[in-house]
């Protein structure tokens, strides 16, 4: 994830005053009354239970006027609750040195106390402070409560064992009760697994994680971060499931550019309301059983990260917290998962790792030049099979970021790609095989593709075809096997400044003699080339430093999760955030040598993007090389070693004979009680299915069939639009030659939203037809929601254009004399662009499909820039017919063209007078044909593929 430098986000939400030396203000954000949210079964919210059912202990009578006993600060109403026991006197106030209140032994010489007397053990953190009031601020180990001062938790582990930190106070967890605990799918001696793919139902307009100060239309889905106005590609959450008959896994792949704990709370949450029957009525609990990974797309929605969403923070590239969004994201989630477990049956497991796959860097590369000059170039695939040996599922899992895309488009980005494009490669029949993408070590790697085309969603497809032609090839060559152990732990990890090891005595990771106890961003822009000095610790220039900006510890920067799957002599370790390649190839080559010393032969792979967001984790020394990626860390030079070393313990616990105990004392994130933040869909239903523009009478193959009508809200609306065709029976759902269903799912097509979110709900849809298509008579046709009245239940309408007759698309014809042999160079209809037969200013694509797969030759810049208008040459079996101009056409011939190349001029710009700007595109591919002897004269040669198109020349011999 890129975004602006925090100097200018500081500016931006006026916050340079967390950048100088003065001590945190005493106030805290309000952290609101945790419950189990809307809707909840548990309406009494009780705590997490543990496994005998039994909730947690409340605590004591506490308070004045209930005993002195307590857990928590706030069963002492106006004081602090210290070793058990309330305490209520603060202590007394003096001024300037002055000790003359204090009593014998205290002191009054710490201005960091504000003004009160201490006593010694007070001052150097050895026994806890006496509460005192808020005013006029906190001293540094307490935090506000209610008016009070009281001393500050900054993990779980500073609470009673039910209890949770939450913003520096310990309080009783109070999380959802949980359901019953989910029980194993398989057999013994066999694996049962299943798949599922859920539709995201989120409102175009919502603004996409990964870059700060994000441009893009302001709507009410967009918040500190512009928004989206269109889809490329349906997106969606995949889910696998694989038991054996003692665990269970669920790894579902978030539509998201990074995970959350709170997402996995909030998944598990769903999943239990939504398995809730006679026999469970409180739901199944599948909390330990999920690994959220994220595909990393920066286009995909954001908004679901409650990360200080008081001060403004979404700017930095995830948005401002939305519980509606958060919400759909995590329900898709949910029933993604659930259709995996409904459809497990008894099956097939195998994988396959592909070392060195990119070596020529066509697919990413290394983006950082502060670190090690390398990349994680592993591609591992998993295979799914059933008993049969027909492939359910299949994952790849590779390092790459997804950042080709910085627009109003919301996409999986080259995740997407990938998916889509080795889901097509893998399809047996006509259906394509679910692939989930799982990120890796990607922090430091940039995605490529450009090397033939400068259009941004271009080259995301590149990438999406270059992986499918590597990932098919080794998929097929998978060996299955049913009898596989299965074990799966995730544990929650505390995260402090004393935890990753920092001495406060030595003053580390700090700027100058300010230690960062709680975290902070920002700390050394500026980057050093891997070839010279490093920075220093004590010479950092951190520019948010987060307990002067909160005054307390924040829940989210203070633990994270990780999980470690065991699937046969396969272990994968999750990484909660952004790792660099050098992160992950040493957890993966750490933790097969302790395997091997085991004496247990496994592969590792590590799924970086997972489970949670610590930011970029890096090694050491890289991190003081400075840079973008180590001023975007969280908790500076020894994080990313401190979470290696706990995934690699935590993969250690899957080399034991013992099934591990589950580990709860640091507590899932839980917020339930959150504003409804719910944007009201406004009325449309009136003129729901109205036409506005239809594709006209006849679309010709290559070309874009387009549809414009009133639809719904988005909130309510997220058309499904597909192409059908006229048969004997009526009209049908049209299928692509290659089997799978023509309509919005692929990239094909675009989606747009063109309305103004209030009364105005126009949608538009274009999708651009193969060249092999059919001919005949087709429709599109959409189908949404619309609410006929505001607050109104949503009424589903439908939109069927008026019937076009699809014709074969007309191929470019060029006659040269080479070598004395007449040759004509053949290829497809250029692609949609701003050149429509008028003046234009300049050319630039219009369409979303890339038509050339993963290889073009070696192009010129001109090439690059307008690969995605040129029509690709028309490779195959051709047939040709010749004879006088204007006299009749010879019989048809088989021809077989040959790969070849020409020189392009195309009009690049035209004036309203007619001028022209032209460029010359040399070289370019064409389809070369070596044409029979003719009679002297003007001779009409035309010529068709395989599916009908054809074009036609006239040359003079």
């Amino acid at each position: 994830m890129r975004s602006l430098p925090c100097l200018l986000i500081l500016l931006n939400l006026g916050l340079l005053s967390a950048c100088d030396d003065d001590p945190a203000p005493g106030g805290s954000l309000d952290s609101g009354t945790l419950d189990a949210g809307p809707g909840d079964p548990d309406a009494s919210n009780d705590g997490l239970r543990d496994a005998s059912g039994e909730g947690p202990d409340a605590g004591s009578d506490g308070g004045p006027d209930g005993g002195s006993g307590c857990l928590y600060p706030g069963d002492c109403p106006g004081g602090d609750c210290l070793e058990g026991e309330c305490v209520y006197d603060p202590p007394a106030r003096c001024e300037g040195g002055d000790p003359a209140p204090c009593a014998p032994g205290e002191l009054c010489d710490d201005p960091a106390l504000g003004g009160y007397c201490a006593l010694p053990c007070e001052l150097d953190g050895t026994c806890p402070r006496r509460p005192r009031p808020c005013v006029p601020r906190c001293p540094f180990g307490q935090v506000c409560s209610d008016e009070i001062c009281v001393n500050a938790c900054e993990t779980d582990l500073d609470c009673p064992e039910a209890g949770e930190c939450l913003n520096g106070v310990c309080a009783a967890y109070r999380g959802p009760a949980l359901g019953a605990p989910a029980a194993p799918l398989g057999q013994p001696g066999q694996i049962y697994g299943g798949v599922g793919v859920a539709p995201l139902q989120i409102p175009v307009g919502v603004s996409m994680a990964g870059f700060g100060n994000r441009p893009g239309p302001r709507n009410p889905y967009a918040v500190e971060l512009g928004g989206s106005d269109r889809v490329l590609e349906r997106q969606d959450a995949r889910a696998i499931v694989i038991s054996d008959d003692e665990d269970l896994a669920i790894i579902i792949r978030a539509p998201l550019c990074f995970a959350t704990d709170y997402l996995i709370s909030r998944t598990a949450w769903h999943m239990r309301r939504l398995t809730v029957d006679a026999e469970h009525p409180e739901g199944v609990d599948y909390l330990d059983h999920l690994i959220l990974g994220a595909t990393h797309s920066h286009s995909q929605p954001a908004r679901y990260w409650n990360l200080l969403t008081d001060l403004g923070f979404g700017t930095f590239g995830f948005g401002k917290f939305s519980v509606e969004i958060t919400d759909r994201v995590a329900l898709a989630m949910a029933e993604a998962a659930l259709q995996a477990i409904e459809s497990a049956q008894p099956a097939r497991f195998g994988w396959a790792m592909l070392d060195g796959f990119d070596p020529d860097r066509r697919i990413h590369s290394n983006r950082r030049g502060e670190g090690p000059d390398f990349i994680d170039d592993r591609m591992f695939i998993w295979r799914l099979d059933d008993l049969e040996g027909r492939p359910l599922a299949a994952m790849v899992n590779l390092a790459i970021h997804g950042t080709h895309m910085e627009s109003t488009w919301i996409t999986g980005d080259v995740h997407g790609a990938i998916e889509h494009m080795t889901g097509q490669a893998l399809a047996v029949g006509e259906d394509p095989i679910p692939v989930l993408f799982s990120n890796g070590g990607a922090g430091n790697v940039s995605p490529r593709g450009d090397d033939i085309t400068d259009t941004r969603w271009a080259k995301l497809q590149v990438v999406g075809h270059r992986v499918a032609e590597i990932a098919a090839p080794a998929f097929a060559a998978i060996e299955t096997r049913g009898d596989l152990d299965v074990e799966l732990i995730t544990r929650r990890v505390p995260v402090s400044y004393e935890i990753l090891g920092y001495d406060a005595e030595a003053e580390e990771f700090r700027t100058r003699a300010q230690i960062h106890r709680y975290g902070s961003f920002q700390c050394m822009l500026q980057g050093r080339p891997r070839d010279e000095p490093p920075h220093e610790d004590g010479q950092l220039g951190c520019l948010l430093d987060i307990y002067r900006v909160t005054g307390f510890p924040v829940p989210q920067v203070m633990q994270t999760t990780l999980s470690a799957l065991r699937l046969g002599d396969l272990i994968a370790l999750t990484l909660p955030g952004e790792p660099t390649s050098e992160l992950t190839l040493t957890l993966s080559e750490a933790m097969t040598a302790d395997a091997a010393q085991a004496g247990q032969p496994v592969t590792t792979m590590v799924m970086g993007y997972a489970q949670d967001h610590m930011f970029y984790l890096l090694g050491a020394d890289d991190w003081f090389h400075g840079g973008y990626e180590a001023s975007t860390s969280l908790w500076g030079w020894r994080m990313g070693s401190y979470l290696l070393d706990q995934a690699r313990a935590l993969g250690g616990e899957l080399l034991t004979d013992a099934r591990e105990p589950l580990d709860r004392r640091v507590k899932p994130h839980w917020w339930g009680d959150l504003p409804d933040d719910a944007v009201p869909p406004t009325a449309g239903a009136e003129l729901a299915g109205e036409i506005i523009e239809g594709p006209g009478d006849t679309v010709a193959r290559g070309q874009g069939a387009a549809l414009r009508w009133y639809g719904g809200h988005p909130g309510v609306d997220l058309p499904v639009v597909t192409l059908e065709v006229e048969t004997p029976e009526g009209f049908a759902a049209a299928q692509h030659p290659e089997g799978r269903p023509l309509d919005d799912a692929g990239f094909e097509s675009i989606l747009r939203y063109d309305g103004d979110h209030a009364r105005d709900h126009r949608w538009g849809f274009t999708l651009e037809l193969p060249f092999e298509l059919p001919l005949g008579t087709y429709r599109l046709a959409a189908r949404g929601h619309a609410v006929p009245a505001d607050d109104a239940e949503a009424v589903p309408y439908t939109v069927h254009s008026a019937p076009f007759t699809v014709s074969p698309a007309a191929l470019r014809v060029e006659i040269a004399q080479r070598d004395e042999q007449w040759v004509a160079y053949v290829n497809y209809p250029d692609a949609p662009s701003t050149d429509e037969g008028g003046p234009f200013d300049d050319l630039e694509p219009t369409g979303s499909w890339w038509r050339h797969g993963a290889d073009l030759p070696a192009l010129s810049r001109e090439g690059r820039r307008y690969s995605m208008i040129l029509g690709g040459p028309v490779l195959g079996d051709l047939s040709l017919r010749q004879g006088p101009a204007g006299g009749d056409l010879g019989p048809s011939q088989a021809a077989a063209a040959e790969p070849a190349t020409i020189q392009r001029r195309l009009v690049t710009a035209r004036a309203p007078g007619g001028e022209i700007t032209e460029a010359l595109i040399d070289p370019w591919p064409a389809a070369a044909l070596q044409l029979p002897e003719a009679p002297a004269g003007a001779t009409r040669l035309e010529v068709s593929d395989a599916y009908g198109n054809i074009g036609a020349a006239t040359y003079t011999r």
